[in-house]
């Protein structure tokens, strides 16, 4: 059974809160469910970020989500 976008979307700032050291996530093949606002939230709260896979998003992670990464996130690759 498919979850909720909105649902889908809490479950990754939930993650966000509660793993600051994320280095790793993917949330390819989401079928919009992860938004900008997740990802957001992970740029946020997870400076460690080095590695972000939006493949697949179905255009719901959009430029604002990434460039809130690139703007919290010195380490991406």
């Amino acid at each position: 059974m498919r979850k909720g976008g909105a649902e889908i979307d809490g479950f990754v700032v939930a993650i966000a809160e509660c793993c600051p050291h994320l280095r790793h996530l993917n949330v390819s093949r989401t079928e919009g469910a992860v938004t900008d606002a997740g990802i957001e939230a992970i740029a946020a709260r997870c400076p460690q970020l080095q590695h972000l896979d939006v493949s697949d998003t179905h255009g719901a992670v959009t430029d604002r989500g990434i460039e809130a990464v690139a703007a919290h996130c010195p380490q991406p690759t």
